[in-house]
Order: structure tokens, then sequence, then C-alpha cells
């Protein structure tokens, strides 16, 4: 496992720092996706696990049905801030989740082909 590359994302006035960690667990691979506000206390992540016909490798996680969010890309990442400040999620709180329940609504809000 090499070292987690950080990048940032400015949303207004405001800027966001994310990284994605891809890891692995008694056999189980799980990617990792860490949001937070520059400055601010808290962290989102997400986890996705691989496992039931659903697979996370190096950034990208995949469902059955063949979608895949690509973690690597800012429009997915600006989905999970979204779709998170939508859920609640502020910048001071710590949230670390199960990701795969989110897969739907971020699948739609970062596709290109749904915002026409």
């Amino acid at each position: 496992m090499g070292r987690r590359r950080v990048r940032w994302l400015r949303v207004g006035a405001d800027q966001y720092v994310w990284s994605v960690r891809h890891a692995h667990d008694d056999g189980v691979c799980r990617e990792f996706v860490r949001l937070t506000r520059d400055g601010a206390p808290g962290q989102l992540v997400l986890v996705f696990r691989s496992g039931d016909g659903v697979y996370a490798h190096a950034g990208a996680v995949q469902h059955p049905d063949g979608r895949v969010l690509n973690f690597n890309l800012p429009r997915v990442i600006r989905a999970v801030l979204d779709e998170a400040i939508d859920r609640g999620w502020q910048p001071d709180a710590h949230w670390e989740l199960d990701g795969w329940p989110w897969f739907d609504a971020l699948s739609r809000r970062s596709d290109p082909a749904e915002s026409r």
C-alpha cells in the first residue's frame, strides 16, 4: 500500500480535502473515501467493502449491475459532499459509514447524463 494522495476541492469559499485508500482485512477489499473541510475538526468517511457481487479496487467501486463510482474524479467527490450535506453532515462532525447505501444517490448525482 502506497502513500495516500490528498486532493483538494473548492466549493464557493470553502476548500475540502479528500483522499481515497484501498485496504485489505481478512481477505476483504475495502475502499475508504475521506472528506473534510479544510480547518474543520470533523470528517466524513465512507467505507465500501467488497463481497456479495460488489467490488472495491484502486479508488473505484463497482455495483453488480455494472455501474462504477470512481472516487478519483472530482465530480464524484462533489456528489459525496452534496449527498452528505443533504443527509445532515456538518464539517465539525465525524461520520464513518458504510458507503453502499449511498451508492445509488452518488451514482445519480455524479453521472453527467443525469444532469441533462
